[in-house]
């Protein structure tokens, strides 16, 4: 039996997904708790210029978060639309 990851949701990331519409907001959540069963699912991919920080795609919206494997936890940092969010992750 494989063990779900715990998932925190920073602050920032409860910002944003407070601007997002109610529809949009609940698909986001719906993504983020699917990642406690596998949090590298095929559609996510490593964010480049960080060493273990994730994103994952829904849409035009993108989910930024990083697995903390050894204590099985998932941080998640921002989430809402691309344009916002890759302006908050300077993409080196």
């Amino acid at each position: 039996m494989t063990r779900e990851y715990e998932i925190k949701i920073h602050e920032e990331a409860l910002k944003s997904l407070s601007k997002i519409d109610r529809v949009r907001r609940g698909k986001l959540l719906d993504v983020i708790k699917q990642l406690a069963k596998d949090p590298y699912p095929p559609s996510s991919k490593a964010l480049r210029g960080y060493a273990t920080r994730r994103r994952i795609r829904f849409s035009s919206y993108r989910i930024i978060y990083e697995v903390v494997a050894g204590q099985l936890i998932i941080h998640v940092f921002d989430a809402g639309n691309r344009k916002d969010v890759y302006k908050k992750y300077d993409r080196k």
